[in-house]
């Protein structure tokens, strides 16, 4: 055994690992694209639900100009302070108040990118992570006989008690597709809403069936990222943070 085999070897026995940088690329193409309007507070934001045919994502629209925009070899000083302003606008009802950011707002979550499994790359301070586990099976109560409309489908209401937080998801089976916002998965139908009372809900605005864009890695910055379990993640954000910042987080446990 040489060298190089023994040190790897090590580094997994203590756990630490780092997979390389990988620029962005393309994964495999998309058949929908939806796109969720998110209340957190006072505050909002937009996200995607890209859906490929073995892969799927789930990211910021705030977060993703933001960071192609940043790493654009056009991109000038100025234009990076107008879009951190234009975020502030639209993340913030109160000018005045410190810009709030949505809950997973950091972070890319990929859905099959590794098999049976989902891949979140995310940042604590300027520090980057892998989450890699495998697909939660979440124990969902389904209410078939509370509906609501929600962009002219009909909805059915289904509960579940996830991480520390009850989920109340609305899903229609006009879409037969099992996916959603997040982490949520596994309802007869597409989720075109999910809510915690009190702290966030993802409400579907859009969906995009022609000419969507590819289901696609991205790393615009060709950072590496460390692989970490979850919930050492969670304890490390709770404890990288000066005190008293405010953290959304969806996960509690």
């Amino acid at each position: 055994m040489n060298i190089r085999t023994i040190l790897v070897a090590i580094l997994l026995a203590l756990g630490i690992t780092e997979i390389k940088a990988q620029q962005t690329h393309v994964i495999e193409p998309a058949v929908m694209e939806v796109n969720y309007h998110v209340i957190f507070g006072h505050n909002y934001d937009d996200y995607a639900l890209r859906i490929g045919k073995n892969v799927s994502q789930f990211f910021s629209y705030n977060k993703l100009r933001f960071d192609s925009l940043s790493n654009s070899d056009e991109a000038s000083s100025m234009i990076i302070v107008n879009e951190m302003l234009e975020k502030s606008k639209q993340l913030n009802e109160n000018k005045d108040a410190p810009v709030v950011e949505s809950p997973g707002y950091g972070d890319y979550l990929y859905t099959g990118l590794c098999k049976d499994s989902i891949s979140v790359y995310c940042q604590i301070m300027f520090n980057n992570f892998r989450i890699v586990e495998p697909n939660p099976v979440l124990d969902w109560n389904i209410c078939e006989d509370s509906t609501r409309q929600i962009m002219g489908f009909t909805c059915h209401l289904a509960t579940v008690k996830f991480r520390g937080r009850l989920w109340k998801a609305w899903y229609t089976e006009e879409i037969p597709v099992m996916q959603g916002p997040w982490k949520l998965h596994g309802l007869p139908g597409l989720i075109l809403c999910a809510e915690v009372d009190g702290f966030v809900s993802f409400t579907a605005v859009g969906i995009k069936t022609d000419n969507v864009t590819p289901v696609t890695f991205y790393n615009f910055w060709r950072e590496k990222f460390e692989d970490i379990e979850r919930t050492k993640y969670l304890k490390k954000m709770k404890t990288s943070y000066p005190k008293g910042t405010k953290i959304n987080v969806l996960e509690l446990e």
